[in-house]
């Protein structure tokens, strides 16, 4: 038996986290092939991402260059991909999902 133990009562407060104002994606590449990156698979994306936090607002990330470029050829496509999340994110007005805007 030992007298000198304490205990310590926690008191931790929880609360349910509602939807989320806006959401950074960064669209997964290492698990989808840059060929098969697409403007309706960037659409698809954003959807699923607003389907899932409620986010109203989506801030597409550019991908960046490392292990996915291997060739010349991958860093082409890779700059073919990055102007396609451009012009997703400033046309995204005429997108089908317009309860979504991207930054």
């Amino acid at each position: 038996n030992n007298n000198n133990a304490t205990t310590t009562t926690t008191t931790i407060t929880t609360f349910e986290v509602g939807t989320m104002d806006a959401c950074i994606v960064r669209l997964p590449h290492g698990w989808i092939e840059l060929t098969d990156m697409t403007p309706n698979a960037i659409i698809q994306h954003v959807d699923h991402t607003h389907l899932i936090s409620g986010c109203t607002t989506v801030v597409l990330s550019t991908l960046p260059f490392n292990n996915n470029v291997k060739t010349l050829h991958d860093w082409r496509t890779l700059i073919g991909i990055n102007q396609m999340i451009r012009d997703v994110a400033r046309g995204w007005n005429d997108a089908p999902f317009n309860n979504v805007s991207t930054s």
